[in-house]
């Protein structure tokens, strides 16, 4: 991987995970307001319209060096180290190195945010999964004839993702930003590395936050056994995923099936939808479709897309634009959902903030009205694009 943390000062460095000036992404190392590098780090999306620092509470005073050894910062101590690197394109390392067996089993970070809300990821044994779904363990689940419908990773169980407080959807052609489906990043679940290689996961793993959101502690709880038993030095990483995509995958099953979420349209009357976006991978369909639905659930006005490729791979897959592109109301909620010809994997989250709906009666060829759809807390990884309305230029000539 290139080489892409830059110095900004004799205490600060930065990285830039994200160029693209509709939905830039800037990471901090350090605190440019401070005289010595302290550890701390410093996420900002969107030109730095939200933000979340992370800066770990430590006790142990001296003049501690640190270093930028290729791509890595580190801040070495007496007792421990920090380490800060791009793990790869889509994941941040914040790691704590002990060299020596700690006092107590607890890390603690001091935390500030700005626009942003937290989303605790359950195991998916912990909540309902749909109707297909015979049963599951906590990373996977299962229909009655023993197929794989939803899956996740390790990590993403009691993960944090994180999402922009108030907004999503693709803003940029009516003077906006890129937000997607609203997510920002994610903060892993951590886990603990000893010098032989042993690995744990934490014990337990924690965001308090006061009333306002804006500050709090985020802890983890380091199990005793492996502090007792481990060969030291040992790593606990908290890892940041850079991306904004969504962490569990769900099977759609077959030219009946049709998913999305509830969304408020951007505010301004007459702004257009163009297209429906998702994050989406092919398993036997061929071609998908977006679908816009009022809060009733009676199909929107013009609101099926032409039918689009399915991509062979996770991406973000655009559909056609719409053929007449729907006028929508000022703030108004709407349903934005996808409809395939076949089984196609589509990315969702558990959020209590949020409504999405399963339709399994729907119609690939004709989308029909909803009328026997479940509705639950997920967040799926659809957006919707909009641009202005196209207004009056013309004018009278008087000679």
């Amino acid at each position: 991987m290139a080489k892409r943390i830059k110095q900004l000062n004799n205490t600060t460095y930065g990285l830039t995970p994200n160029e693209d000036k509709f939905e830039k992404f800037e990471i901090e190392i350090g605190d440019s307001k401070q005289p010595d590098f302290k550890p701390q780090v410093k996420l900002m999306k969107w030109d730095n319209e939200v933000n979340f620092s992370i800066r770990a509470i430590d006790d142990e005073v001296g003049n501690f060096a640190h270093t930028k050894d290729e791509d890595k910062i580190k801040l070495i101590k007496n007792k421990k180290e920090y380490h800060f690197y791009e793990k790869d394109k889509d994941n941040f390392e914040f790691e704590t190195i002990l060299y020596e067996k700690p006092k107590d089993n607890k890390i603690e970070f001091s935390v500030k945010t700005k626009g942003l809300r937290f989303v605790r990821q359950p195991a998916l044994n912990e909540v309902y999964q749909g109707k297909n779904v015979a049963y599951c363990t906590e990373t996977e689940c299962y229909d009655k004839n023993e197929k794989l419908v939803v899956y996740k990773s390790e990590e993403s169980v009691h993960s944090y993702s994180v999402h922009h407080k108030t907004k999503r959807d693709n803003y940029s052609k009516i003077g906006g930003k890129n937000y997607r489906a609203g997510k920002a990043f994610n903060i892993n679940y951590p886990y603990l590395i000893d010098a032989d290689g042993w690995k744990v996961r934490a014990k337990d793993f924690n965001l308090e936050l006061n009333k306002e959101k804006t500050s709090g502690i985020l802890r983890i709880v380091m199990p005793q056994e492996f502090l007792d038993k481990a060969i030291y030095p040992i790593t606990v990483d908290p890892t940041f995923g850079t991306t904004s995509v969504f962490s569990d995958s769900a099977l759609l099953g077959d030219d009946s099936d049709l998913s999305g979420t509830l969304f408020t349209s951007a505010a301004g009357s007459g702004n257009l939808a163009v297209k429906i976006t998702a994050y989406i991978n092919k398993e036997t369909a061929t071609y998908f479709k977006g679908v816009l639905y009022n809060l009733n659930k009676s199909l929107f006005t013009n609101g099926v897309t032409p039918a689009s490729a399915t991509p062979v791979g996770w991406t973000w897959q655009d559909t056609s634009d719409f053929a007449t592109k729907p006028t929508l109301g000022s703030s108004t909620e709407y349903w934005v959902t996808i409809i395939s010809n076949g089984q196609l994997w589509f990315r969702s989250e558990w959020d209590v903030d949020f409504d999405a709906i399963w339709d399994f009666y729907n119609n690939y060829a004709t989308p029909q009205e909803v009328s026997s759809a479940n509705t639950n807390n997920f967040n799926y990884c659809v957006y919707c694009t909009y641009e202005a309305p196209v207004t009056d230029t013309g004018f009278l000539n008087m000679f």
